[in-house]
């Protein structure tokens, strides 16, 4: 039987989860704030960033045991580079300490030090780096990181602790992301607010008590501690289209500055960054070590901030963090529970369509992924996609698909009326090769044509970025003659789209029916590229 082809079913994996290097490390993925440190044999080369602040660095190492590092002299800083002969060492492991200056007399600011920074381990004459004790553990389950439609749409909402639909939240976001030209950059625009004018209240602290956890909380105090830092980032970048998750986990710092069984391991946590979605994977940001504002003693201490740990590497962020609580989207989570769907091939797709309330059953326990779709059905889920209420059709609570609410006792109209008037005055139904049925079967044709139009007129921004894009001309498929000529234009855009393709024996099937499965991919697809619009670079 030949198998219906979808694009995006397949998703971006997280790409930071990466095997360790014992000779080289990179601590950020930022070019502006990456330090590189590589060791071949006994030279051990540090790359900084090309900046006035790094003219000068001080590199040297600590012990295990916590001792003060020897002292050092500044090394002028050629082209972002400096260069070390490794000194002999007793055995034993060591953290680099590297601290950066504009001149060598002036003063000199800590970079990466304590026993949270890279590791090497001297041993028999040689040194190698060696990686926290928790970056196994840590990358393990940051591949595991969903990045679904529905886990992307489930980190765009607004929630208790992450008020991003506020009024005063979304003007924010808007604000200081103008002059953003990239997702990316509209990142680093959050970052650097945040860690500008939120203030570490150590009174607070010091009290345990006072402090606000929440980001509208936090926005309207400017103090906070971890907690308000990171939940006031995730709303920031939810609230300009960035999917964003707030994280809590255990950090080393104070008196627990060392990995050990007590702390690594189980849910306790005592800090929090941010994840946001961004080029196709999690970016991991804490915006509280990097502030270095302070609320001390009923007084605003005002700091530099940087950007250390802003889009770090998974194998530098786990030298000081570690997730010990899981995400707040549950993987397995889905609304209504089916019996005919967890091992269906659209199983990701259908969850998607359940949970945004686009889709439903068609009785009790069964949503029937495999009976086909009416053409009003799919224009019902179109119209719902833009926010139109489509009523249902009364034969059963959820007969229609759509999870709409039934009909007026009374109303003679059908249950599609909304759906169709909403398709006759955006132009979804102009151009069909065949006479519009609302009750008749749907053909992959007339799905192509109204997928088509719908693009260009509600989500131009899909079709625009997708152009440039090689799309197979219509004659391409095995049936091209029996795709309808009015129609030809829109196979070939849909699928330069990515929203469908053809079937494995190289036919377009135009006339062939969509199952409900297929029309659940079809709408994860259209909701994902407008993901990918508000949070990845093309």
């Amino acid at each position: 039987m030949a198998v219906l082809l979808l694009a995006g079913t397949a998703f971006p994996q997280p790409a930071q989860a990466a095997e360790f290097s014992s000779q080289e490390i990179e601590t950020s993925y930022y070019e502006g704030a990456n330090i590189t440190i590589r060791i071949d044999g006994d030279e051990m080369r540090v790359t900084v960033p090309k900046t006035e602040d790094y003219s000068y660095i001080i590199v040297t190492f600590m012990d295990s045991l916590g001792n003060a590092p020897r002292e050092a002299r500044p090394v002028r800083v050629a082209d972002g580079t400096a260069f070390y002969r490794i000194e002999e060492q007793r055995d034993g492991v060591y953290y680099v300490q590297l601290y950066r200056g504009k001149d060598a007399e002036g003063e000199f600011t800590d970079v990466i030090g304590g026993m949270e920074s890279v590791a090497v381990l001297s041993e028999s004459g040689e040194i190698r780096i060696i990686p926290s004790p928790v970056y196994d553990s840590s990358a393990a389950a940051f591949e595991a990181k969903a990045v679904s439609t529905d886990a992307l749409f489930f980190y765009l909402q607004s929630s208790e602790n992450v008020q991003s639909d506020a009024e005063q939240i979304r003007a924010l976001a808007e604000e200081i992301t103008a002059s953003a030209a990239s997702a990316y950059d509209r990142l680093i625009a959050v970052h650097d607010w945040v860690a500008s004018n939120i203030y570490y209240d150590f009174d607070a602290v010091r009290a345990q008590s006072g402090w606000p956890k929440d980001a509208l909380g936090t926005l309207s105090s400017r103090r906070s501690v971890c907690e308000g830092y990171a939940n006031l980032a995730t709303a920031l970048l939810r609230a300009c289209g960035i999917p964003a998750k707030t994280i809590f986990g255990y950090a080393l710092y104070g008196d627990d500055s060392s990995w050990t069984l007590s702390n690594m391991y189980g849910d306790r946590a005592n800090h929090a960054w941010t994840e946001a979605f961004v080029d196709g994977r999690w970016v991991l940001m804490d915006t509280t070590w990097d502030s270095d504002n302070a609320y001390r003693n009923g007084e605003y201490q005002t700091g530099e901030a940087v950007h250390t740990y802003f889009d770090s590497t998974l194998e530098f962020f786990s030298y000081s963090h570690r997730q010990s609580r899981e995400d707040e989207y549950d993987s397995s989570y889905i609304r209504t529970p089916f019996s005919d769907i967890e091992d269906h091939w659209a199983y990701e797709s259908i969850r998607f369509a359940i949970n945004q309330g686009l889709m439903d059953g068609v009785r009790e326990s069964l949503f029937a992924p495999d009976e086909s779709t009416t053409q009003a059905m799919f224009l019902a889920v179109l119209a719902r996609m833009e926010g139109v209420t489509v009523k249902n059709s009364g034969k059963t609570a959820v007969d229609d698909g759509t999870g709409a609410d039934e009909p007026e006792s009374g109303d003679a109209a059908p249950w599609y009326r909304d759906a169709v008037l909403w398709a006759e005055e955006n132009g979804i139904l102009k151009g069909l090769a065949s006479e519009f049925s609302p009750e008749d079967e749907i053909d992959r044709e007339m799905m192509a044509v109204m997928l088509y139009n719908y693009i260009l007129r509600e989500e131009p921004e899909l079709a625009e970025a997708a152009e440039g894009q090689t799309a197979p001309e219509a004659a391409a498929f095995t049936d091209a003659g029996a795709i309808s000529g009015s129609a030809r234009e829109a196979v070939r855009r849909t699928v330069s789209w990515g929203l469908l393709t053809g079937y494995e024996d190289g036919s377009f099937g135009p006339d062939r029916g969509m199952t409900r499965a297929e029309m659940a991919t079809v709408i994860e697809r259209i909701e994902y590229e407008k993901i990918c619009i508000q949070s990845v670079d093309n």
